[in-house]
């Protein structure tokens, strides 16, 4: 019911342009996994790819410097 109530609120352009960040949707999978466990949106990935080209050049050392 909360859930129902929060989607009603968002706009359909909202809710569509939240979708995109999980490319497999675009599959017609839906995934119901646990978040910790559950695919990652795009915004998850280049920031991980991001901290990775970092810390393999050396650059990042500590979190802190993330």
């Amino acid at each position: 019911m909360i859930l129902t109530a929060n989607i009603d609120i968002m706009k359909t352009d909202e809710i569509n342009k939240a979708r995109k960040l999980f490319t497999y949707i675009k599959n017609g999978v839906v995934n119901f996994n646990h978040a910790s466990k559950g695919p990652m949106s795009s915004r998850v990935i280049e920031s991980l790819n991001e901290l990775l080209h970092l810390k393999g050049e050396g650059r990042l050392t500590t979190m802190k410097n993330y």
